[in-house]
């Protein structure tokens, strides 16, 4: 019973804790508004398409909790996965592990606890999802009501996938690889490759091992998507796609309809067996969780009997180097894995056919150097070194503007191979597509790091956009000229504008504040 009691007051304190903050409220309005965009469409970008030229898309309520529920699972995984990571670490730094530690606690109940908070923050997500396509459905098909199962069921396909998402990071947080400064970049790509495969093993027959680590539930769906396919033509299902374009075609387009899940007994056991894989994993984590915490000493220097006069302060980096001094600081902390892999992917642009650049490498080589933007704009402040700018003046705003054209280096670098090879084929819409891209992305970076003092936003955000771009590959780099890639490249380049001179100004405004 204390035992039970102490995992309690664990999960109960985490989920208040971070339940009242403003992230968490921004991201139940952020899974709302992408409920808005689960909704599936005759024709055009779509959330989910279905044999198009047998079915007519979209027709009938119950698909959009299908849909919400296979988009929004899949999302809940992948960016809940970032959303939770570092729990464990923020605990630390403001000394609630170390208390817990001279407590009774023990580390397995500490972690369960944190499994128990997590896994509720991620279920009031999916439920704002939930919320959210009722009213949608109510919108857009007023009048016609779905029977309980049809419209819960494929939402509780997806419970088990978070409750692993939730333990897998708490593993990671307490595995010693990823508690290195890296360790985030190597479990988001990690993560975003399970995701890829997930998704891969919709159009075949997957091994078990795969149908039980499937977290977001998209086997099931896909074999009660199936089922009733197969109840209105008689034949097998050839497609199932999520996000990419519906091209309508044919006539005497089939109506269809989903009954919820398909209750299914192998299924079943693939997610009991998913829940029973949590909690082994947690108490692996329990494991690697260090008893003890290394005691930081802090070195005085000696006081000198003669006091020297005060003096401007001076900071070299601001008036020698600072470019390649920002530069060192983003490319600096990372690992000699992570550069090799980066490396690796430059090459493979360089060398790889251009379809395959256009359609995954290039955005994967973004979403391996998310590490390195993330650090910009928000270092300073973590460091303390954004009160030390201040003193110098215009030290702030030239330290800025340093870090994001050192970011907008890397960036442009990391897409030269793309850019060269567009270049060389005439391909003006790539081309231009890719490099507005490759700027805007260190002035999304700054921005966020500089109105949040948190580098989790932007990891977030830059983790979707890729996550839609493996998805959609036109929508990073176009395929050609039209109205919509003029229009989304015009909204870039007014975004990336903008965010660089607000970032800009809210430097130059605290140093004036700081002065007044």
């Amino acid at each position: 019973m204390k035992t039970m009691r102490a995992v309690w007051g664990v999960a109960k304190a985490d989920f208040l804790e971070r339940v009242r903050r403003f992230s968490f409220v921004a991201f139940c309005a952020l899974a709302v508004f992408f409920t808005f965009w689960f909704v599936p469409r005759p024709s055009g970008f779509t959330a989910l398409v279905i044999d198009p030229g047998v079915f007519l898309q979209g027709s009938d309520p119950s698909w959009i909790p299908m849909s919400a529920a296979m988009c929004g699972g899949m999302l809940l995984d992948l960016f809940g996965f970032a959303y939770l990571f570092n729990s464990i670490q923020r605990d630390r730094e403001s000394g609630v592990l170390s208390l817990l530690r001279a407590s009774p606690t023990k580390r397995a109940a500490y972690l369960f606890g944190k499994l128990i908070s997590d896994t509720l923050l991620l279920l009031c997500l999916l439920v704002a999802i939930l919320a959210g396509s009722f009213v949608i459905m109510e919108i857009r098909f007023p009048g016609r009501f779905l029977a309980p199962w049809d419209f819960f069921s494929p939402f509780l396909s997806v419970v088990p996938g978070l409750v692993f998402v939730s333990a897998f990071a708490l593993l990671l947080e307490c595995a010693p690889l990823f508690r290195q400064r890296s360790g985030l970049s190597i479990a988001l790509f990690l993560c975003l490759s399970v995701s890829i495969l997930s998704l891969a093993s919709m159009d075949i027959n997957p091994y078990r091992l795969i149908s039980i680590f499937d977290a977001g539930g998209y086997l099931w769906m896909r074999d009660s998507i199936s089922a009733a396919a197969f109840a209105v033509t008689g034949q097998p299902l050839r497609q199932i796609s999520i996000f990419t374009n519906s091209h309508v075609g044919g006539a005497n387009l089939k109506p269809l309809a989903f009954h919820g899940l398909v209750p299914s007994a192998p299924y079943l056991t693939d997610k009991l067996a998913l829940l029973a894989a949590s909690v082994l994993i947690v108490l692996l984590a329990s494991r690697l969780l260090p008893k003890t915490e290394k005691a930081t000493s802090l070195k005085l220097a000696p006081v000198s009997s003669r006091a020297k006069a005060p003096s401007r302060p001076k900071i070299p980096a601001l008036r020698f180097g600072l470019f390649s001094s920002e530069l060192r600081k983003v490319l600096g902390p990372q690992t000699a894995f992570w550069r090799v892999c980066a490396a690796g992917l430059w090459v493979a642009c360089w060398f790889s056919p251009i379809a395959a650049v256009r359609s995954s490498l290039l955005t994967l080589t973004f979403a391996w150097l998310i590490p390195v933007f993330s650090r910009m704009g928000c270092l300073e402040y973590r460091s303390g070194m954004a009160d030390v700018l201040r003193i110098v003046p215009g030290a702030a705003v030239r330290q800025a503007s340093a870090c994001w054209r050192a970011g907008a280096a890397v960036s442009l670098a990391a897409a030269l191979p793309a850019l060269v090879r567009l270049l060389c084929l005439a391909d003006g819409a790539g081309f231009l597509s890719a490099l507005i891209f490759a700027v805007f992305v260190p002035s999304m970076a700054l921005f966020f790091g500089e109105y949040t003092g948190s580098n989790r936003p932007f990891e977030i955000l830059l983790l979707v956009l890729c996550f839609l771009a493996l998805n959609a590959p036109s929508l990073l780099i176009a395929d050609r000229f039209s109205a919509s890639s003029l229009l989304r490249m015009g909204v870039m380049i007014l975004l990336t504008a903008a965010m660089l001179l607000l970032s800009l100004g809210r430097r130059r405004a605290g140093q004036r504040a700081s002065r007044a």
